[in-house]
């Protein structure tokens, strides 16, 4: 009895020790087969930013439509600020000034505050932030619907986000989080706004929380999509403060596929990817990933 005791102990630890090391083996397969993934998408970014140009350009072309009313050219506009912001600075600052212009030649408070909201963002994104926050100290709030207070607390909770990772000081996180609270006091519990805001937020107070929401919102969102790299590169933070490394590095490299074939030039995750490649002495890896990076930041003219 005792001899078969301990032969089924040490079968149990040999089957233990095979299964981590399969384990470990999966996991550095699965690593290896997205980095070759993204080093090919990294490759092809060309043929994403034509598709997004076309995109663009049909919803231009809607701009010549005859009989276009200055409303109806608002609305084009909006379109144009939504596909540029994330790709084009300038161009998406060029269709909100004329937007501010249309708001104020149809008398529409709601568009002007909406527009200013917009171009405050954008100026944020591109580094001038004294212009930014002047404008949203223009606005009156009390005077907001509260579609737009939401958005004003959003855009601040940006701005202040945009300023401390430009200064590098942490103390002006205090600031991003107290517009944060007057959110979620505000926004719908179950937006996916709320629902990624609270996942974030947990992320360093209740881990298991923070997962939970981040594996919920991931069930349901379509790979590939913008969100879908928004959820994954949040996640990958996650990750990272419970020294999950390999995880981290997966979700980092599935945002950054998501966003590279979006032609989004906001994209976090591959300056990320960058570090990590150079700090673990992956050179190639982190010159490619540097240089799309650089690309993307030149391209785009956003400065954070």
């Amino acid at each position: 009895m005792k001899f078969n005791y301990c032969f089924l102990k040490k079968r149990f630890l040999l089957l233990l020790i095979a299964l981590g090391i399969g384990s470990v083996l999966y996991a550095n397969n699965e690593l290896k087969l997205l980095t070759d993934s993204l080093r090919r998408v990294i490759d092809e970014k060309h043929v994403f930013v034509k598709e997004k140009e076309d995109r663009i350009n049909r919803i231009k072309c809607m701009l010549k439509s005859p009989g276009l009313t200055l409303e109806g050219e608002y609305r084009i506009n909006l379109r144009l600020y939504n596909e540029y912001k994330k790709f084009h600075i300038d161009s998406a600052i060029h269709y909100v000034d004329r937007n501010i212009e249309i708001s104020r030649q149809l008398n529409r408070p709601y568009f002007t505050n909406q527009s200013s909201l917009h171009l405050s963002l954008l100026y944020s994104m591109c580094g001038r932030f004294r212009e930014a926050e002047i404008i949203l100290k223009s606005i009156k709030t009390s005077e907001l619907p509260r579609d737009l207070l939401i958005n004003y607390y959003q855009t601040y909770s940006s701005f202040w986000g945009h300023y401390s990772i430009s200064v590098a000081n942490n103390l002006y996180g205090k600031q991003q989080s107290a517009y944060q609270d007057s959110l979620f006091a505000l926004i719908d519990h179950t937006s996916w706004d709320y629902r990624m805001s609270q996942a974030s937020y947990y992320i360093w107070r209740d881990t298991l929380k923070s997962k939970e929401i981040f594996k919920e919102l991931l069930d349901i969102e379509e790979v590939g999509t913008p969100n879908y790299a928004m959820i994954t590169h949040s996640y990958s933070r996650l990750c990272h403060h419970q020294k999950k490394y390999d995880e981290e590095k997966k979700y980092l490299i599935l945002s950054a596929i998501a966003d590279t074939r979006n032609a989004t030039r906001e994209n976090a995750s591959l300056q990320s990817l960058a570090l990590i490649q150079y700090e673990e002495k992956n050179l190639a890896d982190a010159f490619k990933f540097t240089q799309s990076a650089i690309d993307d930041v030149i391209s785009s003219g956003i400065h954070f």
